[in-house]
């Protein structure tokens, strides 16, 4: 594998869709954007699977301890985030964009056990979502038993 296929100023979807390397998710996510490069993250996280989402959950709880976790989520965060229309150039904006793309699988996972509230519409990599709400505790749920 070409470490400048995967840099963050060329990502290589093409690459990516066929390098086995990659998790399924990631490489599906690649084939989805050669055919329609624009993907919100709420149409992207529509179109996971319960596996899939407990698939990335692991990933991101692993990323500190294995470097094909960190790959594989740094590479999806970026696609993820030019198939919304950004263009990220620089360490910090993938470093944030890979944060953000870990935070709303925790919030995905949440969601899908029905103990928060999720507004998928507002999940972006943009600057301009940094103030609106993702996840809601959800009404008349008792969270002490969780702590």
């Amino acid at each position: 594998m070409d470490n400048e296929d995967y840099s963050i100023n060329s990502i290589n979807l093409k690459k990516i869709a066929s390098d086995s390397q990659f998790c399924s998710i990631t490489r599906m996510t690649a084939a989805q954007l050669l055919k329609t490069p624009y993907l919100t993250l709420k149409d992207f996280f529509e179109g996971l699977s319960n596996n899939d989402i407990t698939v990335l959950l692991f990933m991101a709880d692993e990323v500190e301890r294995n470097n094909d976790y960190l790959k594989d989520l740094l590479v999806l965060a970026e696609m993820l985030a030019r198939a919304e229309g950004a263009d990220p150039m620089n360490l910090q904006d993938s470093t944030n964009n890979l944060n953000y793309l870990c935070g709303f699988i925790v919030a995905e996972s949440l969601y899908r056990k029905g103990l928060v509230q999720i507004f998928r519409e507002n999940m972006s990599f943009g600057d301009d979502a940094a103030d609106k709400i993702v996840v809601k505790p959800v009404d008349g749920m008792d969270y002490s038993r969780f702590m």
